[in-house]
């Protein structure tokens, strides 16, 4: 079994329907045109940092230090502020 299919094994023994992924607007050209979300493919390209990188230069460094430059960051929490209903 590859890591792909380890990964939606893991999502579906969770629960885990639906992902989410926050990013800046103004860095949405970019991941289409690359195709990708990945830190590493951007700075590879020589593309990065893109417009609005998010965190900052400490979680970045910590991101490349602990091997989660190549991954892509997501909420694993079940409730996100868009799941959940307006006070009225």
């Amino acid at each position: 079994m590859n890591e792909a299919d380890e990964i939606l094994t893991r999502l579906r023994q969770e629960g885990i329907t639906t992902l989410y992924h926050f990013t800046n607007v103004k860095n949405l050209s970019g991941i289409v045109e690359q195709g990708a979300m990945l830190q590493a493919i951007a700075e590879e390209r020589k593309e990065w940092p893109p417009p609005s990188p998010g965190g900052n230069e400490i979680s970045h460094d910590l991101d490349r230090k602990n091997g989660n430059w190549d991954k892509v960051s997501l909420s694993l929490t079940p409730n996100t502020p868009m799941d959940v209903p307006p006070e009225t």
